[in-house]
């Protein structure tokens, strides 16, 4: 894939997961595996949708003193903006100018001139002005929750309840880069043979201490591999997987999920029951918990998804 093509897939995502409630990680799964990227463009494609949303409101905060009060920027043009602006400032291996150009021709291409002249305007300042420095935020709270694109009402409840200090500490350690834990789908392999492929394919790995079905992926872009485009592993939260592992779970049990996308604890939980037994899955999104299924690929089939309220 070109690097334009890739762009215009992060801003695809970005603008879907933006305005219409997307699962970041099920989309991005899914252009992924629809792509058959390279393990490299699997790594920018994720890199620039994951971090721009990361530092949304911090590079909202950044551009503000070049777009004015506009407020009827279109949704796309303001992504376009957020994931140039992250890429000049993060990420250091992509020049600037090769970012300005893709953006003012993906502009060109969606707009008229006029978009396209403003871009290429708010992202020339960007690139000879700098940004603007947080130090003009008289307010610490509101300080932190940009710097951190933490919400300011959350960043005040938490202060109130542990102090500025542990705030920050917790604001700062969820901005920073996780490795991505895999489980198995161990209804279709096991985690040692996965993890056995993966190393012999230059993959470091390492098991997970709280889930026999799971390990992380300290090196290597997983989302690129076999494994995981044909359904053999499917990206979970070692803490999520603690909920399936300390259910006293048998075949013959019906067991309620009533808040169930994207899905990720109800296939466990299926699996887990080796596809016996029922589990009712039940969310305000009913597509979602089944687009998670099939994006996960799972071979669980005791699922019955229903939408709530």
């Amino acid at each position: 894939m070109t690097k334009y093509a890739l762009r215009e897939s992060a801003l695809d995502l970005l603008t879907r997961i933006g305005e219409q409630g997307g699962f970041s990680h099920v989309l991005l799964d899914r252009e992924i595996s629809k792509q058959r990227l390279s393990r490299q463009d699997g790594g920018l494609l994720t890199e620039i949708v994951y971090g721009t949303l990361q530092h949304r409101d911090l590079i909202d905060f950044y551009i503000q003193p070049y777009i004015g009060k506009q407020k009827k920027i279109k949704p796309w043009v303001r992504w376009l903006l957020y994931m140039s602006v992250y890429q000049m400032i993060f990420l250091e291996r992509v020049p600037d100018h090769a970012i300005i150009h893709e953006a003012v021709e993906i502009s060109k291409k969606r707009g008229h001139k006029g978009i396209s002249s403003f871009m290429n305007g708010v992202l020339r300042n960007v690139q000879r002005k700098g940004v603007q420095s947080l130090d003009k935020i008289d307010d610490p709270l509101k300080g932190l929750a940009i710097e951190t694109s933490h919400p300011e009402w959350l960043v005040n409840r938490w202060v109130d309840q542990y102090g500025y200090d542990t705030t920050k500490a917790m604001c700062e350690a969820n901005n920073h880069h996780l490795p991505i834990s895999v489980r198995v789908q161990k209804l279709r392999i096991s985690r040692e043979k996965a993890m056995e492929r993966l190393r012999e394919d230059g993959y470091k790995v390492e098991e997970s201490v709280f889930s026999p079905q799971g390990f992380i992926v300290a090196e290597g872009a997983i989302l690129s591999h076999p494994l995981f485009t044909d359904g053999y592993l499917t990206v979970q939260d070692q803490s999520s997987m603690l909920v399936a592992e300390m259910m006293d779970l048998d075949s013959d049990l019906t067991v309620l999920d009533a808040c169930s996308a994207p899905g990720g604890k109800t296939t466990h939980i299926a699996e887990k029951m080796s596809n016996q037994g029922e589990v009712l899955a039940y969310d305000l999104h009913e597509k979602k918990g089944k687009a998670g299924q099939q994006k996960g690929g799972t071979t669980a089939t005791n699922i019955d998804y229903s939408k709530s309220g």
